[in-house]
Order: C-alpha cells, then structure tokens, then sequence
C-alpha cells in the first residue's frame, strides 16, 4: 500500500494578520497540505489568542498542528519533566489542538525519553 508524504506549512501569528493567516491555510489545504506548524517560543498576550484561533482553523481543516517547544516553555508552563509524574501536564498542548511537539534548543536526553510517556498521544519530533 502507498502511503503519500504529508507536506506541512508554516504560519507566524506574530508576524502575519489573522485574516492572512486564514487565506493562506485555507489555499494550503486545497493543495493537498496537511500539517501545519506555528512556533510558540515567541507568543505572548494577544498574540496567543492569534495562535489559539490558527490552530483551531488548522484542526478544522483536518490539518495537523505542530509547535515548537524549549525547556523555557516547558517551565514557563509549569512543566517539569525531571519527574515522570508531570508528564500528564503535556496534555495542556493537546487540550490546544496540537497534534505534535518539535523540540527545539536542548534539552537533556532525559526530559525527550519521559516525554513519551505522555496518555495524550502527543507527537514528538
């Protein structure tokens, strides 16, 4: 069985007006793209609610989000995976409609291993 490469995009709600973001996932999908990646290490205030609003026109399309992620983040979201029992806290990106995490700067080979351990089926790469 053939099983077609997905082609993914790029969007930056910090960058880029709503209703341009919009025309461009809307043209995306109907070319065939299927994921769609927004950075989070920059969002803050009002720009969040831009990046929420993206993500959830992606998801409406069937498109899967992804969104890149540092230690910083994680802490700034009261993440700290230095203990397995905070893995559940990962649910917090699939509760925005993230269908995976990219992992960006470094992180210790530790934190990347427990982060499979997350009950939401959250993806990682």
């Amino acid at each position: 069985m053939f099983k077609m490469k997905e082609m993914e995009i790029s969007i930056y709600p910090i960058v880029s007006p709503k209703n341009k973001i919009i025309e461009y996932l809307e043209k995306s999908v109907s070319l065939g793209f299927t994921r769609v990646f927004a950075s989070l290490l920059h969002i803050d205030g009002d720009e969040f609610i831009t990046f929420k609003e993206s993500i959830d026109i992606a998801r409406k399309y069937d498109m899967k989000p992804i969104v890149d992620v540092n230690p910083k983040i994680l802490k700034k979201l009261n993440i700290d995976l230095r203990d397995l029992k905070n893995c559940y806290k990962l649910d917090y990106f699939k509760r925005l409609g993230i269908w995976a995490i990219r992992l960006d700067l470094s992180f210790t080979g530790i934190e990347e291993f427990l982060m499979t351990f997350n009950d939401g089926n959250l993806k990682l790469n």
